[in-house]
């Protein structure tokens, strides 16, 4: 009876540690995900921000053109 008992226990610590598992291992891809979406959105402004400095600089170039025409 004590066998069977120390058993169940460890087969009941088992089953405890494999879910633990599970959930870290999903905690850990909720997480990846996460840091991907904001991956993503650095990226996006990161090409906002370049879009911007270029339309700046067209700008400057023509204030420069103009400038210099006159």
């Amino acid at each position: 009876m004590l066998l069977q008992g120390v058993w169940w226990t460890n087969s009941w610590n088992s089953a405890e540690a494999m879910e633990d598992q599970g959930e870290v291992f999903d905690s850990l891809l909720s997480l990846r995900e996460d840091n991907r979406n904001e991956n993503d959105k650095l990226l996006g402004l990161n090409d906002l921000i370049a879009q911007a400095l270029n339309e700046i600089q067209a700008k400057e170039a023509h204030v420069d053109a103009t400038n210099n025409s006159g």
